[in-house]
């Protein structure tokens, strides 16, 4: 709302309103997350809230892994193969708290990691300014626009997918990761909730002690663990197929059609 907004108050309440008008028009309000689900119900909706996360294609991402994207990538972006390297794909805009990202990177890189950040935005001459200014340049790649056919490609460059948003309604961004088989390190947030489980498929943090700390646990895991849990992240991702998201997205029509017939032969 503070693209719209002149006050974060005025702009909550219009969207409030606004929600309610259109709960109040149909049978069921579908939700990307618990998150999202929440909210909705704090807004006091008339009708029922379920939850379904959006889907995507899995195989889009999954091929990209047998290529050896991870190789092709990281020698076009000058990166050592053998670099530990985090890795955030998305829009560059000030929600997004990509700020954070590169205040721990001050630490994170001093051991020779690497933040490589894809996407373009709003937002990105500000992070550009806040690398110089930080002194970053030697640990801080910047992609720019990326067309959507080779997103994938660049997951591949990474070992961790980073994320410090708060703002993110679902986060597809994060099921594409997992399914490209790599887990998370995202600041905790409600729509994380079912998506990562820590130590299985990435890790949740709080402060920067955590982010940290979970790197150089990464850092110290053998290839067999780190393959376990890249395994474990890719496996994770099915919850968020297009087929699945299609098929419990069916069920909820059918169950409105025969409320609906039921209602009116009554």
């Amino acid at each position: 709302t503070h693209y719209f907004s002149p006050q974060k108050v005025w702009g909550r309440n219009i969207v409030q309103l606004m929600t309610k008008k259109l709960a109040n028009a149909v049978e069921t309000l579908i939700a990307p997350s618990d998150k999202i689900r929440k909210i909705l119900e704090g807004y006091q909706v008339s009708c029922p809230v379920e939850v379904i996360p959006s889907g995507i294609h899995l195989e889009k991402y999954q091929l990209c892994k047998k290529e050896d994207w991870r190789k092709k990538i990281r020698m076009q972006l000058g990166i050592p193969q053998d670099a530990l390297v985090l890795v955030y794909v998305g829009r560059m805009a000030k929600e997004k708290n990509i700020e954070e990202l590169l205040e721990y990177q001050q630490d994170a890189g001093k051991s020779g990691v690497i933040l490589v950040l894809v996407g373009d935005g709003p937002y990105l001459p500000e992070l550009k300014k806040k690398v110089e200014e930080l002194k970053l340049a030697k640990n801080v790649i910047f992609t720019g626009m990326i067309i959507p056919e080779e997103v994938g490609h660049y997951y591949q460059a990474g070992d961790l997918f980073v994320s410090a948003s708060t703002s993110e309604t679902q986060g597809m961004t994060y099921a594409e990761a997992l399914a490209s088989g790599i887990p998370l390190l995202c600041r905790r947030d409600g729509c994380l909730e079912q998506v990562v489980t820590d130590g299985e498929n990435g890790w949740q943090y709080d402060k920067k002690e955590d982010y940290l700390m979970r790197i150089q646990e990464w850092k110290g895991m053998s290839e067999n663990a780190r393959g376990r849990m890249q395994n474990k992240a890719a496996i994770s991702a099915e919850k968020f197929s297009s087929e699945n998201f299609a098929e419990r997205v069916e069920k909820i029509y059918e169950q409105q059609i025969r409320k609906y017939r039921y209602e009116n032969a009554a």
